[in-house]
């Protein structure tokens, strides 16, 4: 009696084992489209949304048949979901792989975008907040991340499909070093950049941006962000990265970029140096900024957003 007991909860385990994750035993039951989501992995920073969405962010799919010789592909459109901040994405409408067996093509985007009722084809904009600082739940920053996402071709599954999003824009990161005198800095402003984006979504051809909108001449528009300092034996190793998501785009020389102000009132500029700067989308750009109490020295690495690269300098001066 032992052995039949044994035998049978041997066969209930397997059994289990074998279903968990796996298709339907019937191959026309409906699948549902489960998502989880990923950001490219950045370094440690202050707003901590290095790999994965703020929670409470809002992702739209579009789910085509992927199958050749459909006349009507679009199967889902629009579908708002949310994040949880843990690679998990849910609410919306309950999505499924065609009853066909075709695979599927997954786009998704996050966006500040502007009220919209088409999509594809239709130029949308999208606008970067000028409150970047890590107050207030990150949520400048957060919701001016603008990043797109394709998985084509994906096959019906049970398990999850991990949409890997993109950056559309470019990243600034700024490593602030008391320098000689030790002022402390009270503001951190990026000034003069074009705070829209502009692109024309398209199904093969993804998701083009281009700089739009007027520059302020009384704000400058300048974009406030976090104001933590590094001490100068970690610039390298174990820096503290103030960051803000900015809009692609070329600003010339002589250009005031960064306004640092100091708890005693003082008032520090750093202008493009010649030839000036292109900030170009998917890269991220890291200053290092040393404030003394007679200027700045600056220097700058461009890198893809998810490596390092080379530096130039440049100087800052009181105006």
């Amino acid at each position: 009696m032992k052995k039949y007991l044994f035998f049978a909860a041997a066969a209930l385990a397997l059994a289990s084992c074998s279903n968990d994750g796996n298709m339907p035993d019937n191959a026309n039951d409906p699948v549902e489209i489960r998502l989880t989501s990923g950001l490219q992995v950045q370094t440690r920073a202050t707003h901590n949304l290095d790999t994965q969405l703020k929670s409470g962010e809002k992702v739209y799919v579009w789910v085509d048949d992927a199958g050749s010789g459909v006349t009507s592909p679009e199967l889902y459109a629009k579908n708002e979901l949310t994040a949880d901040g843990r690679g998990n994405l849910s609410g919306g409408t309950a999505m499924y792989f065609p009853s066909t067996g075709n695979a599927v093509n997954i786009y998704a985007i996050h966006g500040n975008l502007s009220g919209y009722t088409a999509f594809w084809g239709t130029e949308q904009t999208h606008t970067v907040a000028t409150d970047q600082t890590s107050g207030d739940n990150n949520t400048g920053y957060a919701t001016s991340d603008l990043v797109y996402c394709k998985n084509g071709n994906v096959a019906r599954t049970s398990q999850a499909v991990n949409l890997q999003f993109s950056h559309l824009l470019s990243k600034m990161e700024v490593v602030l070093v008391q320098g000689d005198g030790a002022p402390n800095i009270s503001k951190v402003e990026i000034l003069n950049t074009k705070l829209q984006a502009t692109f024309t979504p398209d199904k093969t051809n993804g998701c083009q941006v281009t700089a739009a909108g007027e520059i302020s001449g009384d704000t400058r528009n300048a974009i406030t962000i976090d104001n933590s300092t590094t001490e100068s034996a970690n610039t390298s190793s174990n820096p503290t990265l103030n960051e803000a998501i900015i809009v692609p785009q070329t600003i010339a020389k002589d250009t005031q970029l960064f306004r640092i102000t100091t708890d005693n009132g003082g008032t520090l500029y750093y202008k493009v140096p010649d030839g000036g700067v292109t900030f170009d989308g998917s890269k991220k750009y890291r200053y290092t900024i040393t404030a003394k109490l007679t200027g700045l020295t600056v220097s700058c690495s461009i890198s893809e957003w998810t490596s390092a690269g080379d530096a130039t300098s440049g100087d800052a001066v009181m105006m």
